[in-house]
């Protein structure tokens, strides 16, 4: 059975053939684990694959795309803007999203989901915590296996009511994440960029969990996943109110003016670039 037959029957009677399952709708107890993976040249980078059931060990039995929203129209909001790049990190590309975990039914799915994979890292600890050839002389306790485990959705800080989860977006290199931007109700495909995953933004991420489990040998170890597709309602910019100027006073600022829509008919019109400001003219302001 689904974790939530209730939400699995609203769900589908939402849905249509080509939508993306929802975290919810996949069975628990039926997901499997691949053996441990020992890879790089020193065999340093560690790895578990995870399967949707035991149908089979294909890529296509991975997690390669599920929804964290059930209704596109309720997303999910950002804890923070998206991770700046660190110095010593080996890809700039995949930078980390940190967003609320607000809606009951997904949080209880990835929950069920961290209480699996937990299970199972204590079933074959001697495997995933030893070393290549040299598995561990006996199991680990559950107490242990849990301090090493980074959960999927954990509380940020103390007195929050709402869980977190972070996800991986991919800002560059091959097969970046697809952002679809949020204009006045009307999505814009592939219109979306890095600056608006501010604080606040509201997202709609379809996710993959395919490369599976990562054991840091010794350390942590936990699932990553990572956005392929999403749409974004940006927050407010933080820079938006002049709070960068110092002042005694409050600075008082008009609206920002509204983005610039296309044109009724945009077959034979080119789109054109729309100054913030007036432009004046010997006919009057443009």
């Amino acid at each position: 059975m689904p974790l939530n037959s209730r939400t699995h029957t609203h769900t589908h009677a939402m849905s249509n053939k080509k939508s993306v399952l929802h975290i919810s709708e996949f069975d628990v107890n039926a997901i499997t684990f691949g053996p441990v993976e020992y890879t790089g040249p020193n065999k340093d980078k560690v790895k578990v694959d995870v399967y949707r059931d035991g149908s089979s060990t294909n890529t296509s039995n991975r997690f390669n795309r599920f929804n964290l929203c059930r209704d596109a129209n309720e997303p999910m909001v950002t804890r923070y803007g998206l991770d700046s790049v660190r110095d010593d990190q080996r890809n700039p590309h995949r930078r980390g999203l940190t967003i609320r975990v607000s809606d009951p039914v997904t949080r209880s799915a990835l929950e069920a989901l961290d209480q699996r994979v937990i299970a199972k890292a204590v079933e074959c600890s001697r495997e995933w915590f030893g070393k290549a050839g040299k598995p561990l002389g006996q199991r680990l306790s559950e107490d242990v296996v849990r301090d090493r485990y980074q959960p999927l959705v954990y509380f940020k800080d103390e007195g929050d009511t709402d869980k977190v989860i972070k996800i991986k977006v991919k800002t560059g290199g091959d097969y970046p994440t697809a952002m679809h931007l949020n204009e006045d109700g009307r999505y814009r495909k592939y219109g979306a960029r890095d600056e608006h995953l501010t604080m606040g933004a509201r997202v709609v991420p379809i996710v993959s969990m395919s490369y599976g489990i990562w054991i840091i040998p010794g350390g942590k170890f936990g699932l990553s996943l990572q956005a392929e597709e999403m749409m974004v309602t940006p927050g407010e910019c933080v820079a938006d109110d002049l709070s960068h100027f110092a002042s005694s006073k409050p600075i008082m600022i008009h609206a920002s003016p509204a983005p610039a829509t296309a044109a009724p008919n945009t077959d034979d019109v080119p789109e054109a670039t729309v100054e913030l400001l007036p432009v004046e003219t010997g006919d009057g302001p443009l």
